[in-house]
């Protein structure tokens, strides 16, 4: 799993710890 600093799966705030698929 690799962590990014982007919005994937949190709608507003930029989660870095959303997983890249």
């Amino acid at each position: 799993i690799t962590w990014t600093h982007e919005v994937s799966g949190t709608s507003g705030s930029d989660d870095w710890r959303a997983p890249v698929v």
